[in-house]
């Protein structure tokens, strides 16, 4: 009595791991068909890079490798034995990533959200958007409801941004005071 019992569960619980499985299956199969029918439906698509590339030249190398040496150096004389290891590595992070080259992505918008490259952004996970566009910085920029990575910035290329801004003002908050943020400017300002 007790084995069937226990025959009975296992097959209970099998069975309902099974039906799991086909509900999960069939949703990353639905949301791979919705995600190929936004692809059709898209109001305007381009290609672009992730990022803006800055060829950096021996003097741009240079002066990270002299700024990483006073810095270390004035962390010696302090005997801040610790943070010299973290000041070394974020020097060889700042070489290796100072000639990693952007990826052309696809971005598309369409009337449920906006696709940047493999990243699907539904309009209610996104708060507001503003353009950028004083030449050679065109940029269409977002902030999403994420705590941590709430902006995403994107280069409009030869996109036409007055199609993009009609588009997107019917679903989402356009900031129309806001421009490029405090670390872009950084970072377009040290080539990075």
């Amino acid at each position: 009595m007790a084995a069937n019992k226990m025959a009975a569960k296992k097959k209970k619980t099998s069975s309902s791991k099974s039906k799991a499985n086909n509900l999960v299956e069939n949703n990353i199969t639905q949301d791979n068909q919705n995600i190929n029918s936004f692809e059709d439906n898209y109001l305007i698509s381009w290609k672009a890079p992730e990022f803006i590339f800055h060829k950096k030249s021996l003097a741009w190398h240079a002066s990270i490798i002299i700024f990483n040496v006073i810095i270390i150096t004035i962390l010696a004389l302090m005997k801040q034995w610790l943070s010299i290891p973290v000041f070394l590595l974020l020097g060889f992070l700042l070489f290796k990533y100072a000639e990693v080259k952007p990826r052309m992505i696809e971005i598309g918008i369409s009337n449920i959200g906006v696709k940047v490259g493999d990243n699907f952004y539904p309009y209610n996970r996104l708060k507001s958007f503003w353009l950028v566009y004083e030449p050679p910085i065109k940029t269409l920029n977002f902030e999403t409801t994420k705590r941590f990575t709430s902006l995403i910035s994107i280069q409009l290329e030869d996109a036409d941004p007055f199609l993009i801004k009609s588009i997107l003002k019917d679903h989402i908050l356009e900031e129309l005071e806001r421009t490029e943020d405090f670390i872009g400017k950084i970072a377009r300002l040290l080539k990075f």
